[in-house]
């Protein structure tokens, strides 16, 4: 094979474009003839794979963007799978055009902005994506916002992405449905984020590299589901962060924590509880935390 077009394709995840041609040394009649010698197999109009080259998601997204062109940027469902979020995947390719053309191409979703601003948008992992700010905003007007809220906290809770950050880039994104649909929870957001309490357990556990899944859900046997702020569901241990306001606001409430608790409990949990207060003491905190996981009961 042509030295430049080996010496590209080892540059470029064994992608080459018609465009990149001449950069790679090769008449049209040699690039056909690669082709019609299966060295190089079509996965979009006008891009390629060498044929030694596995598909893969990642190869898949590269050709994507390959296809779409410079002004596309990985998005939506995708750039959320991209940034990562806990029990979540995507399989699908899944791109934003900067522009008013509307590129085509089979195995591709292409959405369509002129208003998707620099700061929106960067390279993650080599290939441009929108930010977790603008990727929330996106898929806001896919999926259910309470979903996609609560993939911001968690976020918001790994220090990936700021409130403020969500806030500004749906300032930018105007009239755009997910930001629409995402604005009312803002609001609720913060609020959770007592949930500022939350995420600082959060990052206490984690710098201790011990770290947490955030909102677990646990159904009993008695057909009850209750969330956890915290959890490590391998060894049935649940930590809360208790707020005066929240959790002692009423009576009845306060009962109704007691009862959760035990049922929790019965169920085969292991409950801790923290505060604000004590989370500015974190090496008490992951000491709790680590004695607790080592005789915590496992799942049966």
């Amino acid at each position: 094979m042509h030295a430049l077009l080996t010496a590209h394709l080892a540059r470029h995840h064994g992608l080459v474009a018609t465009s990149q041609l001449p950069d790679v040394g090769l008449t049209r009649h040699q690039f056909e003839w690669l082709v019609g010698q299966r060295e190089l197999v079509r996965i979009h109009r006008g891009v390629y794979r060498h044929a030694a080259v596995p598909v893969t998601l990642e190869l898949r997204v590269r050709a994507g963007l390959l296809a779409v062109g410079d002004r596309g940027v990985l998005s939506h469902r995708a750039a959320i799978a991209r940034h990562g979020v806990r029990n979540f995947s995507c399989a699908l390719v899944e791109v934003t055009h900067r522009g008013s053309s509307w590129p085509t191409h089979e195995g591709l979703t292409v959405h369509r902005s002129r208003v998707l601003a620099s700061p929106d948008y960067a390279r993650k992992d080599g290939v441009w994506t929108t930010t977790p700010a603008r990727s929330l905003i996106d898929v806001a007007g896919q999926l259910p916002p309470t979903l996609v809220a609560r993939w911001a906290q968690q976020w918001i809770a790994d220090r990936k992405v700021r409130l403020d950050d969500i806030a500004a880039a749906a300032g930018r994104a105007g009239n755009h449905p997910g930001a629409r649909r995402l604005r009312p929870h803002l609001d609720e957001l913060l609020a959770d984020v007592d949930s500022t309490g939350e995420a600082v357990l959060g990052r206490i556990l984690a710098a201790a590299g011990i770290p947490p899944e955030l909102h677990v859900l646990v159904t009993t046997a008695t057909g009850h589901t209750f969330e956890l702020d915290w959890a490590y569901p391998e060894a049935r241990l649940g930590l809360e962060m208790d707020g005066y306001g929240v959790h002692l606001r009423s009576a009845a409430a306060f009962d109704d924590d007691r009862w959760r608790r035990n049922e929790l409990e019965i169920a085969g949990w292991t409950i801790l509880n923290f505060t604000s207060r004590q989370c500015r003491r974190p090496t008490r905190v992951v000491d709790q935390v680590i004695r607790a996981r080592a005789v915590s009961r496992t799942p049966d």
